[in-house]
């Protein structure tokens, strides 16, 4: 089950489950800290402690600094990620392409792949460049259904 910290594994009914603060937030704060919850018949408890007490991060706190800073990180790693995605791409489909003897049908099949995925990259940096032009990285707390559906 997720709980938008941790995802938590399936348990029988009457055992108390452990998961370790998630990397994300270890990131921001350097605490190892675990949380708990208790599977019961009638589903799961609530969270214990606190994630703010065991992770050292509120996350629901909008106006909590180390969610900015970790939410322009997450940004910021992420548009590398898709550069350094979008550069080894092209350079593998320019060999793919420049080269005739690699010409055949499953390598046809693997630059069309390789171009879903160029694509895909160039949606996002368009997405991120005409819906989130600001350094707000807060855009998805008012309009949930909005981000999911972009």
């Amino acid at each position: 089950m997720w709980d938008n910290i941790s995802c938590w594994p399936s348990s029988v009914p009457g055992r108390m489950v452990e998961v370790e603060c998630p990397r994300f937030l270890r990131m921001l704060t350097s605490r190892n800290g675990s949380l708990f919850r208790n599977c019961t018949q009638d589903g799961w408890s609530e969270t214990f402690p606190r994630p703010n007490l065991a992770c050292g991060v509120n996350v629901n706190d909008s106006s909590n600094e180390k969610r900015h800073s970790y939410l322009l990180k997450l940004k910021v790693m992420y548009t590398v990620g898709y550069s350094s995605s979008l550069v080894m791409l092209l350079v593998a489909l320019g060999i793919l392409c420049a080269f005739r003897r690699l010409h055949c049908t499953r390598n046809y099949i693997h630059m069309h792949l390789f171009v879903s995925f160029i694509l895909r990259a160039l949606s996002n940096f368009i997405k991120d460049a005409v819906l989130f032009s600001s350094d707000d990285v807060t855009y998805c707390d008012a309009h949930r259904g909005g981000c999911k559906l972009v």
